[in-house]
């Protein structure tokens, strides 16, 4: 049966504290908040107050539970909140939060930032998905005068509401004097269409398959108006998620001496017996949590933290059910206790990064752990000894904790409670945590014979793959729409920017936020201060944002320009940038010294980059058909009348002169530096569009 009740009660709250962003959910007792640091499982600085962000929703039990990331880079938030005062029957409602990147409150959401909503007499959020278009569905766990309900409900872009869902934007399913169920249930999925499939249980736990249509009512094609029970003696906190075909993959726990096993079923609700469905020879008692890469790859999270029967367990399947022999040991892979123990509460969360990599957590009786796996099941050493660490951001144990994460590239979103407060009170709490090593670190000592200096350099496609060549290391792509890669001054690490305003960080390389941008603006690049610890992003619109300890100088977004700004890059003194626009246009800010442009002139190729020569004083320009004008600064040649494969898409300072990348990875290099490699004899599928080099 499909019942819609609900309203949305606004609520203003107490107050917000910044925490940086890492992805707890559930009842989490917070101890103590260590300091932000620079190793891994420590708060990233730039967030919030180091690291770590509170905010209050409705006064009192203020309980985060799921958090998502917007395309833009806001965080949402949702979790339960007390409306019920100290001697008054117990009453929960939805709290949503939704922050900007850099943990403000979102002023466009809700009520500066925060919404609540009813959609029972006590409500426990168990899921969050958001949609194209910005409105995002809550699944929640509920108890009504009827009996318990399992809650579905959607929500607007501005935290209101939405009418077209349901009734009053809430759909509640289940039979009338049903008096228990699986708290953790539902876990949904919103398909592109808008309908909306869940599993869920109640007593007995049998697995339930819902589908419900956009306008919330249930799909008359799917199951008994819209919910199929499937038999499966199956709660879905054991791991349920659904591919990007809308299948939905579901795991229950090994039974000795066999793993775990996985089920498929069609978007009709029907099995899809197609699905191999082997199991591992390796039995672990507690299945947790799946994860789907995007090449359909199925990836299951078991931990069992027990004294001497302690494990850390990841299996692989491929993405039609056989088991991946080419992960770890024959599709498994265990990983060493966390440091500082075995015992805790298990797992979390387990998730593919977009560089490919595994990232799992859980927790710890006194904090929680972090792993990382490399994509052939090789333990991450650069997040820990043995790809495993501890942290005490969230120190103290939780009780039937559940758990939302976000694995960005160098980092890990985390919600909670905070139970930092008066007795009775707590907060919604986020924190980001470091992937990587994030501080400034010295260079590289020389080896023993050499002359101390490094050469290499990155490409960068339009896939958001990253080849390294000579002495340059790899440390991962992104999956996002690149424009630009910038090391950072030691070279140990490197940003991506996006062309919406995306900025992820790889290596020693400080996340700060990304750039909000109008629609029809473009982030083109992006140039860090000498201390690493701030950059700017600049976009076509000649607009130039600063993050961190990176000065606003200045831009041209209020000049009506005569062609869109390609390039831009900061002095070497980090008190001044340059902009250099498709026409040859210059524009210098703060130290910058104009020394003459190619604007007004005719040319025979839009201009692509500008690069300073090392004095700080002059600079070069290259167009397309690597045709270089110097100003100021010594010409070493250029590839202008030459034909080439594919055109010259970006150039960066290389040693005393400098390096073009043409499209197809072909590397053209006019300086005393060494030549260490190219893509030109085997062009990558995707296009090139930005090299980076390392400093002399």
């Amino acid at each position: 049966m499909v019942r819609s009740c609900g309203r949305v009660v606004p609520v203003a709250g107490r107050r917000s504290r910044l925490v940086f962003l890492v992805v707890l959910v559930g009842a989490l007792s917070v101890a103590a908040l260590r300091p932000a640091g620079a190793n891994p499982g420590d708060p990233r600085v730039g967030f919030g107050s180091d690291g770590i962000v509170r905010t209050d929703v409705a006064g009192r039990g203020d309980t985060a539970r799921k958090i998502a990331r917007l395309p833009d880079g806001r965080i949402l938030l949702a979790g339960e909140v007390s409306l019920s005062g100290p001697l008054e029957p117990v009453r929960t409602g939805i709290g949503l939060v939704r922050l900007n990147d850099d943990g403000s409150r979102d002023p466009t959401f809700g009520n500066n930032g925060v919404a609540v909503a009813t959609a029972g007499l006590t409500s426990r959020v168990t899921d969050l998905d958001v949609m194209p278009d910005g409105r995002f569905v809550v699944g929640s766990f509920d108890s009504t005068d009827h009996g318990v309900k399992l809650g579905f409900s959607r929500f607007l872009a501005d935290g209101s509401a939405d009418p077209s869902f349901g009734q009053g934007g809430l759909v509640l399913i289940g039979a009338d004097g049903i008096s228990g169920g699986d708290p953790d249930s539902p876990q949904l999925a919103v398909a592109p269409d808008g309908s909306i499939l869940a599993v869920g249980a109640f007593f007995e736990p049998h697995l339930l398959l819902i589908r419900l249509r956009p306008d919330g009512s249930g799909d008359p094609s799917f199951g008994n108006a819209g919910v199929e029970d499937t038999g499966l003696p199956l709660e879905p906190d054991d791991g349920a998620v659904t591919d990007s075909e809308g299948r939905l993959l579901v795991g229950i726990d090994g039974v000795a001496p066999q793993g775990p096993t996985l089920y498929r079923y069609r978007p009709d609700g029907t099995l899809d017996r197609t699905f191999e469905d082997p199991t591992p020879n390796a039995f672990v008692p507690d299945l947790n949590r799946l994860a789907i890469a995007p090449d359909g790859s199925v990836y299951a999270f078991a931990a069992y933290l027990n004294g001497p029967y302690s494990s850390l367990t990841v299996y692989r399947w491929t993405a039609d059910g056989a088991v991946d022999r080419s992960f770890g040991a024959n599709g498994v892979v265990t990983l060493p206790d966390p440091p500082g123990g075995g015992q805790g509460e298990g797992a979390w969360t387990i998730q593919v990064q977009p560089d490919g990599r595994i990232v799992i957590d859980g927790l710890l009786d006194g904090g929680f752990f972090i792993g990382r796996l490399l994509p052939d099941g090789e333990r991450d050493t650069t997040l820990g000894p043995d790809g495993v660490v501890a942290s005490t951001v969230f120190a103290g144990s939780s009780q039937g904790a559940t758990s939302g994460a976000l694995a960005l590239n160098a980092d890990l979103l985390l919600t909670g409670p905070d139970f930092n407060e008066p007795e009775g009170v707590s907060d919604f709490l986020v924190a980001r945590i470091q992937l990587t090593s994030g501080a400034q670190r010295p260079s590289k000592a020389p080896s023993p014979g050499t002359s101390g200096t490094r050469s290499g350099y990155w490409m960068l496609t339009s896939a958001g793959q990253v080849f390294a060549f000579g002495d340059a290391k790899d440390f991962g792509g992104t999956a996002a729409d690149p424009t630009h890669i910038e090391p950072t001054p030691t070279g140990d690490g490197y940003w991506i920017l996006a062309g919406n305003g995306t900025v992820t960080s790889h290596g020693d390389a400080q996340w700060l936020g990304n750039a909000h941008l109008a629609s029809t603006e473009q982030a083109v690049s992006l140039s860090p201060t000498p201390t690493g610890q701030g950059y700017w992003v600049f976009t076509n619109r000649g607009r130039a944002i600063a993050f961190g300890d990176a000065p606003f100088l200045g831009d041209m977004s209020g000049t009506k320009l005569n062609g869109p700004v390609l390039g831009s890059v900061a002095t070497p003194t980090g008190k001044g940038y340059y902009m250099v626009a498709s026409d040859g246009g210059i524009f210098a800010f703060g130290d910058a010294a104009f020394a003459g442009s190619m604007g007004g002139k005719k040319l025979n190729a839009p201009v692509q980059s500008l690069v300073p020569d090392a004095d700080g004083h002059g600079y070069w320009l290259v167009a397309s058909d690597g045709g270089i004008f110097a100003f100021d600064a010594p010409f070493r040649g250029s590839m202008g009348g030459t034909r080439l494969n594919r055109p010259v898409v970006g150039m960066v300072r290389y040693g005393d002169g400098y390096l073009m990348v043409g499209a197809d990875g072909g590397i053209f290099n006019f300086s005393s530096s060494p030549f260490v490699g190219s893509l030109g004899d085997k062009p990558p599928t995707a296009p090139v569009v930005a090299v980076a080099a390392l400093s002399a």
